[in-house]
């Protein structure tokens, strides 16, 4: 009689097998986790974009024009004023979106916004118009309304809440 010194051909089979469904379903968990993770993050984006543009209206006493491009992702504010010399100045700051998070639509009241951009003007008060972003990463999707006159930003469950919200 001869004693083992190895795993035999059918224990690795089984070692394997059991290796690959346990890290399946290890991904299948971590990727509604890293969907949630990337939508926060352009949640987050948003926000702070937003937040930029109030703010600076509000210090620089003018307008501040801002742009919100679906198609690449890029959330853009650009100013206009005078320096000393008399001569206008621009100064603009551009956030990007995650690469996998995408605009779907941009919802103001009543109105579906359509197109590869979606521009709108804080006043020098620090004050827009309302509207909504609709943020899709896989198969997961986010409504965010952004409220116009103070910049709160809301999560809505769905197109029909965020058309509630933007009605108020």
């Amino acid at each position: 009689m001869r004693t083992r010194k190895a795993f035999t051909l059918v224990e690795l089979v089984v070692a394997l097998v059991i290796l690959v469904v346990l890290s399946s379903i290890a991904s299948l968990s971590l990727t509604g986790t890293m969907d949630r993770y990337q939508l926060t993050r352009a949640t987050q984006t948003l926000e702070m974009f937003d937040a930029r543009a109030r703010r600076d209206a509000r210090s620089s006493g003018q307008a501040i024009q801002t742009r919100i491009d679906t198609a690449r992702g890029n959330l853009q504010l650009a100013s206009l004023s005078e320096n000393r010399d008399g001569r206008s100045q621009t100064s603009q700051a551009a956030f990007r979106l995650p690469r996998t998070v995408t605009i779907e639509e941009i919802q103001l009241v009543r109105k579906m916004q359509v197109g590869r951009s979606f521009d709108y003007v804080v006043n020098p008060e620090g004050r827009s118009v309302s509207y909504a972003v609709h943020f899709q990463h896989g198969n997961m999707s986010r409504w965010i309304v952004v409220i116009g006159s103070s910049g709160q930003t809301v999560v809505a469950k769905d197109k029909r809440e965020a058309n509630e919200i933007l009605s108020l």
